[in-house]
């Protein structure tokens, strides 16, 4: 195995695994991962950047367990195919447009591989009908920070307390919120209180159920 930069470790299990430390451009957000991690920004600037080639070993286990792989891993001296949560199935689905989200079913059954502009890895089995949303606005935070990738898929049944995109009135424009369901009664509650929580109307149509997100929701 050809050695790889511990930059280049850290770009590909951001994306494989904690997708939602990706800014809209695609680089690290480096102040949430430091903060995530436990290290001083700074330190995660200079490996990125590739001026620290060789990090100290407390930053080396730091990260290596922030991601759930070897220190060997982590070096770039492993190979991330046995990484926890990298291995195995994965799945390709294309990233769309809130107003195609929106739109549910017509607009995801267009898609085959090789026709969206642009295609997000997902380290684990989804319907072929999954597809992807970058996040927009601060309703969802501090979980869903904006700019981050959530796998929606529509063929999982909308239950109480899942993340859900809807389409909540006539016009295709997509909303991305938690499902709460009390006394026959669906409600959007977003993770930010500053926002209020609304009632689901007959007219609703919920597009997706959040499957994956950089883990587990």
């Amino acid at each position: 195995m050809t050695k790889i930069s511990m930059a280049k470790v850290i770009e590909t299990l951001c994306r494989l695994k904690k997708p939602h430390l990706l800014k809209a451009d695609g680089t690290v957000n480096q102040a949430q991962l430091a903060a995530e991690a436990k290290l001083e920004q700074p330190t995660i600037g200079r490996i990125l950047a590739g001026e620290s080639k060789r990090p100290r070993p407390q930053t080396t286990e730091a990260l290596a367990a922030y991601f759930g792989v070897t220190i060997g891993q982590m070096m770039g001296n492993e190979p991330l195919g046995n990484a926890s949560g990298v291995a195995g199935v994965i799945s390709m689905v294309p990233l769309v447009s809130w107003v195609q989200a929106g739109k549910g079913q017509e607009a995801m059954d267009i898609y085959t591989p090789g026709v969206a502009d642009k295609w997000i890895e997902v380290p684990k089995k989804v319907s072929p009908r999954s597809f992807a949303l970058r996040v927009h606005g601060d309703s969802m935070e501090p979980k869903f920070p904006e700019g981050c990738t959530i796998i929606c898929d529509p063929d999982i049944t909308p239950e109480n307390g899942k993340y859900v995109v809807v389409r909540i009135n006539q016009d295709n424009e997509a909303t991305f919120k938690r499902l709460v369901i009390e006394g026959g009664r669906r409600y959007l509650k977003p993770e930010n209180s500053r926002y209020p929580i609304l009632e689901l109307s007959e007219y609703a149509h919920i597009a997706g159920v959040v499957v994956w997100y950089g883990g587990e929701p």
